[in-house]
């Protein structure tokens, strides 16, 4: 398989890898309804509901997701 930047991914894939991601690591923080913000090869900023705040993740860690 080919190295995929998240850039190649379009916002709904993100989303996507991130509800996964967030379920695989965190199935308790579902119920905040994650909220993409924005992304980059480097990080994924995404907000959730009764959160004040922007919380970031490392692209790489949602790419692994595809491995």
């Amino acid at each position: 398989m080919r190295n995929i930047k998240i850039s190649e991914l379009n916002k709904e894939e993100v989303y996507f890898l991130l509800i996964k991601y967030i379920r695989e690591k965190y199935p308790e923080k579902l119920k905040f309804n994650p909220t993409l913000i924005c992304y980059n090869n480097k990080i994924i900023k995404f907000g959730m509901k009764k959160h004040y705040g922007i919380l970031i993740i490392e692209s790489n860690s949602l790419l692994n997701q595809l491995k």
